[in-house]
């Protein structure tokens, strides 16, 4: 942004979770007076992602001496940012990979930042999900392709494919995918192998086994 001349003025953070948090000082020293905004929802699953003991038990140990200190962005009044004329507007999409999630649509260049909304060609994280909040997030990825955006990018994406609004059916698709599988499978190993057949060429599978083993858990 500085290499282009560029005044940064917010950072949107669309949902709660860590890897979308962790970054947010760092662009703040290189840009003083930006401001880091979210709505509530995100506030409150922010709160609770950079408190100690979920650094420490979670992040910490995925990445120990790496997690930068933790910056919770300012609740926003209203749902629109204005940018040089042009309105951002904040979109509420209820529990999708968690609770509070939003993705923010820029209408006058057809875009939407989707946050963890939309995944672009990697297995979806769904270990804070159940059949009724997978039902809610198809709904909303319902709502962002009814928007009928050129481009929709998503948070975590195959470094190879580009932002085809595609991927909104795409991760529709796949939802479907995993309750046929739920229903067809009689266990972890076995619901991993299945949908890993189906979406041979969706990135980080680790991801897929999490949700392996937190949605057909051992008895």
């Amino acid at each position: 942004m500085r290499g282009h001349g560029r005044n940064l003025t917010h950072i949107y953070v669309t949902h709660g979770h860590g890897d979308h948090l962790f970054g947010i000082g760092q662009v703040t020293a290189a840009f003083p007076g930006v401001r880091a905004v979210a709505t509530a929802g995100t506030v409150a699953g922010a709160r609770l992602q950079t408190a100690d003991d979920y650094i420490e038990g979670f992040w910490g140990r995925l990445f120990p001496g790496q997690i930068p200190d933790a910056v919770v962005p300012d609740e926003m009044e209203g749902d629109r940012i204005l940018l040089e004329g042009h309105e951002l507007r904040v979109i509420e999409t209820g529990h999708t990979d968690t609770a509070g999630g939003t993705v923010l649509w820029a209408p006058d260049a057809g875009l939407v930042v989707a946050g963890d909304v939309v995944y672009n060609n990697t297995h979806m994280y769904l270990a804070e999900t159940d059949a009724a909040s997978r039902a809610e997030w198809v709904a909303a990825l319902r709502r962002v392709q009814a928007l009928g955006a050129d481009h929709v990018v998503a948070g975590h994406k195959h470094p190879d494919h580009d932002d085809d609004p595609v991927i909104v059916q795409q991760s529709i698709d796949y939802l479907a995918d995993i309750e046929k599988t739920l229903a067809s499978t009689a266990d972890a190993v076995e619901f991993y192998r299945t949908m890993l057949a189906r979406h041979p060429h969706r990135a980080n599978p680790g991801s897929l086994w999490g949700a392996a083993k937190t949605l057909k858990p051992s008895k």
